[in-house]
């Protein structure tokens, strides 16, 4: 259902009904964690120690990577919805996973409270920070590599980057095209790569809130 690899490398994450940790170092599984339901995502924190699984039950569950041998409880359980709706063609509807997100220095976790709501946790503790809610359906999380911004993507081409501090969004963008598949952005935080439904990429310049390239 669905893999990721620790940010250094070491660590890679397989999930099904059960999540699966390998130690590339000592080329073995290190870890178990069986799902009531299959996990659709996975993320780990940037330190590579800390795991969250998107799981089919709603819920999301934050592991310690390096535990002992055999631990099975996650350190927390929180709501998160997991999917979004997505239309294709606009003739039928499709689940596309949305991954919970680690961010502000791997102090918060966000997790997706509805379809349209971000909720913010304290990533030690489990405990709420926060929630906003959005007008549209969200489709996609994504952090800026500087750790100040969150970039959040709606199921009808709207694109918010907020700052971690701040109660309103720092820069709005607006793709009228489609709905948002993916964002990523650029190593230096200034750009914002995006795809959407209608099979176009686009790059964006975060600082001013314009399109560069389509």
């Amino acid at each position: 259902q669905a893999l990721a690899f620790s940010p250094d490398g070491r660590f890679l994450a397989l999930a099904g009904e059960t999540v699966r940790i390998w130690d590339s170092s000592s080329r073995t599984f290190t870890a178990e964690w069986p799902h009531p339901k299959p996990v659709r995502e996975l993320a780990f924190n940037r330190r590579g120690d800390r795991i969250a699984t998107a799981c089919e039950d709603g819920m999301a569950r934050v592991f310690r990577v390096e535990g002992e041998a055999g631990e099975a409880k996650p350190l927390f359980t929180v709501p998160h919805v997991g999917v979004a709706p997505v239309s294709y063609t606009g003739v039928y509807w499709e689940d596309l996973p949305v991954r919970p997100l680690f961010v502000h220095g791997d102090r918060g976790l966000l997790t997706l409270g509805s379809n349209s709501m971000v909720t913010w946790w304290d990533a030690e503790t489990g405990k709420s920070v926060r929630s906003v809610e959005f007008t549209n359906p969200i489709s996609t999380l994504a952090s800026s590599p500087d750790g100040r911004g969150v970039v959040v993507g709606g199921s009808q081409g709207d694109l918010q980057i907020w700052n971690m501090n701040a109660d309103t969004p720092r820069v709005l963008l607006q793709d009228l095209s489609d709905r948002i598949w993916e964002a990523v952005f650029s190593p230096d935080s200034t750009a914002l790569l995006t795809a959407s439904s209608d099979r176009n990429v686009r790059l964006w310049d975060v600082s001013r809130g314009l399109l560069s390239v389509t």
